[in-house]
C-alpha cells in the first residue's frame, strides 16, 4: 500500500496473512500463563470471604484466566454494541 492511501480502521495492525497483532499478542500471553501455570503446581491456601480453601496453584491461576478472559469478553461485547 502507498503511504497516501486511506486505511480503514480494522485493517490497521493485520499482517498480509490476515493475522492481527492483537492476536498473536493474545497466543504469547496464553502460552506465559501456560507456563507460568505449570510451573506453579504446589497447593496453595486460598482465603475466600467466607472460608479457606486448599488447591493446586494452577487451578488458582486457570480461574483467574477464566474470570479474565469472561471480563474482556464482556468489555468487548459492550464496545461492538457501541460502535
Amino acid at each position: 500500500m502507498a503511504d497516501d492511501e486511506i486505511h480503514r480502521a480494522e485493517d490497521i495492525g493485520k499482517s498480509k496473512d490476515g493475522i492481527q497483532q492483537r492476536q498473536i499478542a493474545a497466543i504469547v500471553l496464553a502460552a506465559l500463563i501456560l507456563l507460568f501455570a505449570v510451573l506453579n503446581l504446589e497447593e496453595v491456601k486460598v482465603d475466600f470471604a467466607i472460608d479457606k480453601v486448599r488447591m493446586p496453584m494452577i487451578l488458582v491461576i486457570a480461574v483467574c484466566g477464566g474470570i479474565g478472559l469472561g471480563i474482556g469478553w464482556l468489555i468487548r461485547g459492550r464496545r461492538d454494541k457501541r460502535d
